[in-house]
């Protein structure tokens, strides 16, 4: 639809002209309104302050003429019922400490300690009035019904308190009969604004008239300018427009430029925004893969979700807040978290049979999973910042759930997860089931070579009685040591196996020789010097024992090179054949053999330290002494 510039002239002013008159009308409303309220409170602070002096008259007369106090009480609460009032709902309201109704125009010889405020049962308006005069005095609002009708308005008081007869003296009004003269001054803005609307109307038709007619001859001009000539033709004093009439006759030429330029200008700002974009995208994507595969070289589970989280916030910019939650056994752990209470979550002790795990990636708002689990456990909501979105990015494999990482952006913030944010969290979802299947791989193939050890280890204690329990007490104690000197999840759990098989090469000594009671041949000897030679050459066969292998080899090896199969130097063993040494020796002292009975720690310690350098490392030794004598304390 087009409308005549004479249209848009008279409409636009007629907009204005209206608001001016409201905007007007509503502010002197406002100022006498509040003016109006200001008044209202002095005069009620200065009715209480005269009550107050004719408290004090009243008190002295009693004191000084030793007449009754009750009827100096009286005497006050009629000369306060006598004071004429300026306002139609205004008088004076007397208590006592205890909320006791000592005076009021309708309510006689009650208690009102408990009244409340007629919109906000909380409030306590009585209490608060006796704290207030207490405390020197003041004003104090509630709402309150009106006398003569159900309504209900909002009611100013001021109170002091007289303490020598224990009454607090009010004087207390409605807002509304102070505003009564406002509401006189907006009627007559009504009535003028009405009889100044009515004569602006016919002012600004007359104004519009003026201003349009000549602009439309100009425009009709101008339409047969364009129509009879083929010349182009551009003239200054001639740019004022009549809507699509003077565009299309005189700029015509000009706004065909004009847009092109425009078009051209646009896709220009187009392609360099969308360029800015690609780039940054790219960047995100190179950091994306450094980051992945520095991740995926974690190879503890717990390990990897923290990095996994710590970054996730670098790529998903909108979250404000952040949790891991994890199970284990039949309750959920929080790992980490950014905003929320860490260390209150896990107080919380939720069952997992309450907890919400996520199949995909979603987006909920407000999320329902907290609400639901709220039900059981109150205390949640308080350990959490306000949430106003969540990110679900689920940790799993196709046969088990892990848990969730879940980002959340804050009510403050009021963000939404963008589309290239959601497909950034499928990303790490993919990634994170990626490696939690590995993980789940590796575990199957730890247990079957645990399985196919222990079943070797028991065809050892077949043949050697003295084998019992020796391999898993060795593999114990190798295992602590690991786990003291800090090694990787990875390595410590190889140290461990190799413990179990370090002695499982005697399956081919002759029975003879390995369960002979008396003492050796020297061909008996060389003979079971080969045990670790032989365990080396059946575990090398299999590709995952390949680097146990080599450690069960050295196990019997000294640092002064008269060990076997191979007489290594120290600095030649592996580490890890060094630990296996030192406990392997360790047992072999502290439990009882049938030639002689086992050390006490104290003595075995002392046998270790006398080999350091020759048979052992030194250092090996002292981090072993220290963890043996922290066990002892």
């Amino acid at each position: 639809m087009k409308y005549r510039l004479k249209t848009v002239l008279f409409i636009l002013i007629m907009i204005i002209f209206l608001i001016s008159i409201l905007l007007t009308g509503f502010y002197s409303y406002k100022i006498s309104k509040n003016a109006l309220n200001e008044k209202g409170k002095i005069l009620l602070k200065n009715s209480v302050k005269s009550a107050m002096v004719l408290a004090k008259e009243k008190y002295n007369d009693h004191i000084k003429k030793y007449g009754n106090e009750e009827n100096s009480k009286i005497s006050l609460e009629n000369a306060l019922s006598s004071i004429p009032s300026d306002q139609e709902n205004d008088y004076y309201i007397i208590y006592d400490s205890k909320g006791n109704i000592i005076m009021h125009p309708e309510i006689k010889n009650q208690n009102a300690y408990n009244y409340s405020d007629a919109k906000n049962p909380e409030f306590k308006m009585v209490q608060k009035t006796i704290e207030i005069a207490k405390n020197g005095g003041g004003y104090i609002e509630y709402n309150w019904k009106y006398p003569k009708n159900t309504s209900i308005g909002l009611k100013i008081s001021y109170a002091e308190y007289f303490e020598p007869w224990d009454l607090i003296i009010t004087s207390t009004a409605y807002y509304s009969d102070f505003n009564k003269e406002a509401e006189k001054i907006k009627n007559y803005m009504i009535i003028f604004s009405i009889i100044f609307i009515s004569l602006g109307i016919i002012y600004i038709n007359n104004f519009s008239k003026k201003i349009s007619k000549p602009i439309e001859k100009i425009s009709k001009e101008m339409k047969n300018f364009d129509i009879n000539l083929t010349k182009s033709y551009n003239s200054e004093k001639n740019k004022i427009k009549e809507i699509e009439e003077i565009t299309y006759s005189y700029n015509k030429m000009i706004k065909q430029i004009k847009d092109s330029f425009d078009e051209i200008e646009s896709m220009n700002e187009e392609i360099e925004d969308s360029y800015k974009e690609n780039q940054k995208l790219m960047n995100k994507m190179e950091n994306l893969i450094s980051i992945s595969t520095k991740i995926f070289q974690q190879t503890d589970k717990k390990n990897f979700l923290v990095e996994v989280f710590d970054n996730l916030f670098e790529f998903i910019p909108e979250a404000d807040y952040g949790i891991i939650s994890t199970v284990e056994q039949d309750r959920i752990i929080f790992l980490k978290s950014k905003g929320h209470d860490l260390k209150g979550l896990n107080s919380l002790k939720i069952s997992i049979n309450d907890y919400d795990f996520k199949k995909n990636v979603e987006i909920i708002k407000n999320t329902k999973t907290i609400n639901k689990i709220s039900t059981k456990y109150p205390q949640l909501p308080n350990h959490l910042k306000n949430i106003y979105k969540t990110l679900f990015i689920p940790i799993r494999t196709e046969n088990k759930f892990y848990g969730n990482i879940t980002l959340h952006t804050s009510y403050e913030s009021k963000s939404n997860f963008t589309s290239e944010s959601f497909r950034f969290a499928e990303f790490f979802y993919s990634f994170i089931k990626m490696f939690m299947t590995l993980k789940e791989f590796d575990e199957i193939e730890t247990k079957t070579q645990t399985d196919i050890i222990i079943s070797l280890i028991k065809m050892i204690e077949y043949k050697d009685k003295y084998t019992k329990g020796h391999s898993e007490n060795v593999a114990k104690l190798a295992k602590k040591m690991a786990i003291e000197m800090n090694l990787p999840e990875k390595e410590i759990q190889k140290i461990y196996l190799a413990g179990l098989v370090h002695d499982i090469g005697k399956v081919l000594i002759k029975d003879e020789i390995l369960n002979k009671p008396g003492k050796l041949t020297p061909e008996e000897f060389d003979e079971i010097k080969k045990h670790p030679l032989y365990a080396y050459e059946v575990l090398n066969k299999m590709t995952s024992m390949k680097e146990i292998a080599k450690i069960v080899k050295h196990h019997h090896e000294r640092c002064d090179g008269k060990g076997y199969p191979d007489g290594l130097k120290c600095d030649q063993i592996p580490i890890y054949s060094k630990i296996l040494s030192i406990v392997d020796t360790w047992d072999a002292m502290t439990s009882n053999r049938i030639y002689r009975n086992k050390l006490t720690k104290e003595q075995a310690l002392e046998e270790l330290y006398k080999c350091k350098k020759t048979q052992f490392d030194e250092n090996i030794v002292e981090i072993f002494s220290s963890m043996i004598k922290k066990e002892e304390s």
